[in-house]
């Protein structure tokens, strides 16, 4: 009789085992983002050219702020800020309008993927030249 129990009990888990998917725990984006990242490749689809070159790094902050530093000019840039709305990562910067003398809030909304902790795809949402870019952590 024992003999069965632990035959009934081993085939369980065996069978438990060989059963469970192994799941690769979910990012979480708010967390995932922060830090300094590289263009590595841009283009549109999978048609991406490599960025050998890159010219600046973004930088996302714990407070929501984005900024751009260059190589060139060894200091940052320009500022942004950025949030998530579902699957999207919404880039916002503002812009002035000198014919009606305001400030106008523009938003680049982007479909956001992180194939790896320190892989990042971005697909633009609006009609563009340039629609994929691909980014790899620095830091």
């Amino acid at each position: 009789m024992k003999n069965s129990i632990r035959s009934i009990a081993l085939i369980c888990v065996i069978t438990l085992i060989i059963s469970c998917d192994k799941e690769t725990p979910k990012l979480d984006p708010r967390k995932t983002i922060l830090g300094k990242w590289e263009l590595t490749h841009y283009g549109n689809g999978t048609n991406l050219t490599s960025n050998d070159t890159p010219i600046v790094y973004q930088e996302y902050l714990l407070d929501s702020v984005l900024r751009y530093y260059s190589y060139e000019k060894k200091r940052f840039i320009n500022y942004e800020k950025y949030w998530f709305e579902d699957s999207l990562l919404i880039q916002s910067f503002e812009t002035f309008d000198d014919i009606n003398n305001e400030i106008i809030v523009r938003k680049r909304p982007y479909l956001y993927e992180f194939k790896t902790a320190d892989e990042l795809r971005l697909e633009f949402q609006f009609s563009a030249q340039i629609t994929s870019s691909i980014y790899t952590r620095i830091d």
